[in-house]
């Protein structure tokens, strides 16, 4: 879990629908058992903030479960991948992860988030003994190893929307009825909170996201975001198993304050400015090296190279998009327009580069054809979603690449008008 774009790949595990734990999956008890047990239980949330690095940046959630008559305080963690599965490289591969239901002695593992100085929140539960006695059963039960490999995904069944779920299933659906409101944006958008001043990054999970992630979402699809459950949480009141309308929040604790982590943004900042410059810079790059690649041979093999450079890279994207829509369960991605103004048009630029690089005749001629149908088909896309024909979170992906295609297509106008010898008509003499 140490690489930058493996991870981002990672955290893109499939999404479908959202989903509550079935009826079969609850606990079997003798309402007095529960009632006198339960009574020993205390049951928690460790809400963890966000890191810096990708695969942490969207924080953390565990129950924590404290046992005063057995003198026992586990956590229980869901957020745990199974590294030792012999299949794990091809599962990885086709976007199917197996997760884990870690048990753990919280007093080793708490600490831990408090060394990488991030935010840790204590969340002090008031449950009955009944509903105490239904999660720390559930929990102790679905931690054995016969039961504790789980199918992620990260916007349905991940460590946070589990917990949520196990929470939902002890208030008897409550939590699942009253969530069922909408947000003011979208599960893309509310991903990009998360991913303030990591232009990069968010520029390609953007790019690889597709349209199940762009309707307004509602409180319960959100709380795949372990903060989202504490927002709702903190402020949600249902009736207990013993008729009581109450909050089930009696207090948090601040354990710590990370300070220069991740900034959870209210909205998430704008990024289609930078996308612009960072096009202009790259395509304007391009057009110089193509304007004046006519008249030296140097230029007009670094104009080939960083043809080949630009094409190489938009092809792996190219290639990607493909990949994750056809060959993986990563249904997040289906739907994803990259493909669209990322076209296999660059697989063509890719090896046309290299005929420009030796001064290929035609290659100036095909260059200019593809650069142009590619700018034509990015216009013609803008145009679209601005008209709202299909959505696409600012556009970040497609205001990158049209300045790109559009400046090298006119640097490579400018040098073949260049290059063309003038006609002169010639002038009858009169008798």
């Amino acid at each position: 879990m140490k690489k930058h774009f493996l991870l981002i790949f990672f955290i893109l595990v499939s999404f479908s629908i959202f989903a509550q734990i079935p009826l079969e999956d609850y606990p079997q008890f003798s309402e007095s058992v529960a009632k006198n047990e339960g009574g020993f239980y205390d049951i928690q949330l460790a809400v963890i903030g966000p890191d810096k690095p990708i695969y942490s940046n969207w924080g953390h959630i565990a129950v924590l479960v404290k046992n005063r008559k057995l003198d026992t305080f586990y956590s229980y963690d869901y957020g745990v991948f199974n590294m030792y599965d012999k299949d794990f490289t091809k599962k990885f591969l086709r976007g199917r992860m197996d997760y884990l239901c870690y048990k753990n002695y919280a007093d080793y593992t708490m600490p831990v988030y408090t060394i990488e100085n991030r935010d840790v929140y204590i969340v002090n539960l008031d449950l009955t003994n009944k509903e105490k006695y239904v999660v720390a059963k559930y929990l102790e039960n679905n931690a054995k190893p016969v039961n504790n490999i789980y199918k992620y995904k990260f916007f349905k069944n991940n460590c946070s929307t589990k917990i949520r779920d196990i929470l939902d299933m002890a208030t008897n659906g409550q939590i699942f009825d009253k969530s069922q409101d909408k947000t003011k944006m979208t599960i893309r958008e509310h991903t990009f909170r998360y991913t303030t001043k990591k232009f990069f990054s968010e520029w390609f999970l953007d790019y690889i996201m597709g349209t199940p992630l762009n309707h307004i979402a509602s409180y319960w699809e959100v709380m795949f975001l372990p903060n989202e459950v504490l927002n709702f949480l903190e402020d949600f009141k249902y009736i207990d198993s013993n008729g009581n309308y109450k909050k089930i929040v009696a207090s948090i604790e601040i354990v710590n304050y990370g300070i220069g982590k991740t900034v959870i943004e209210e909205e998430p900042s704008p990024s289609w400015i930078l996308a612009i410059l960072l096009g202009i810079v790259v395509g304007a790059v391009g057009a110089v090296l193509f304007l004046f690649s006519s008249l030296k041979k140097g230029v007009r093999i670094v104009s080939g190279m960083y043809l080949f450079v630009l094409s190489l890279v938009l092809t792996f994207f190219f290639g990607i998009s493909i990949y994750v829509q056809l060959f993986t369960e990563l249904d997040c991605t289906y739907g994803n327009l990259g493909f669209v103004y990322i076209n296999p048009l660059v697989i063509a630029l890719l090896i046309d580069s290299i005929f420009f690089a030796v001064g290929a005749k035609k290659s100036r001629g095909t260059a200019l054809i593809l650069l142009g149908v590619m700018s034509l088909v990015s216009i013609v896309m803008l145009i679209l979603g601005l008209l709202g024909v299909y959505q696409q979170y600012e556009f970040t992906n497609l205001l990158t690449v049209l300045p790109i295609y559009l400046l090298m297509f006119l640097g490579l106008v400018f040098a073949i008008e260049e290059g063309k010898p003038v006609k002169v008509k010639k002038i009858k003499k009169s008798k």
